[in-house]
């Protein structure tokens, strides 16, 4: 089993990173942002915020 695991690895392993920097990227400029922007749409439509301003990172 580590065999095996070891073989996908050597020759997977570009792939991989490749995978792993664009989900990082693509986390950080589009998928944060959008949550964020969610998230403070929902807390203004419900008034179920004490602050006057929305959430800012």
């Amino acid at each position: 089993m580590r065999k095996k695991v070891m073989d996908l690895l050597r020759v997977n392993w570009r792939t991989m990173a490749e995978f792993e920097i664009l989900y990082k990227v693509f986390s950080l400029t589009i998928f944060t942002p959008l949550f964020l922007w969610a998230f403070n749409g929902i807390m203004k439509v419900s008034k179920n915020t004490e602050r006057s301003t929305p959430i800012k990172i």
